[in-house]
């Protein structure tokens, strides 16, 4: 097995390489589906952290995502509790 160039996203299980956005596209939050944060780019198009492309969303640990609820950054935010339950919606569903 080939060793990946990036780092691979935990959730989606993609190599976080330019260009290429988390497959989970929202949070399951008792029984509510919120949608994850697509903001908060550098001027050039990507993340700077994870390599996702603007309005799409952050892979699993950027330190750039913000949390839907409250705003702070996700990685460090308490709205969550102990497990987060993560869902890859169809294109059609949205």
């Amino acid at each position: 097995m080939t060793k990946p160039k990036y780092a691979v996203c935990e959730n989606c299980k993609q190599e976080m390489a330019l260009g290429v956005a988390c497959l989970y596209t929202h949070f399951l939050k008792d029984g509510k589906l919120i949608k994850r944060d697509t903001t908060n780019f550098s001027g050039d198009g990507n993340c700077q952290d994870c390599n996702a492309p603007v309005g799409k969303p952050h892979h699993a640990g950027c330190d750039n995502e913000r949390c839907p609820i409250c705003g702070r950054q996700f990685i460090s935010c308490d709205c969550w509790g102990e497990t987060i339950q993560m869902v890859i919606m169809p294109k059609e569903a949205l």
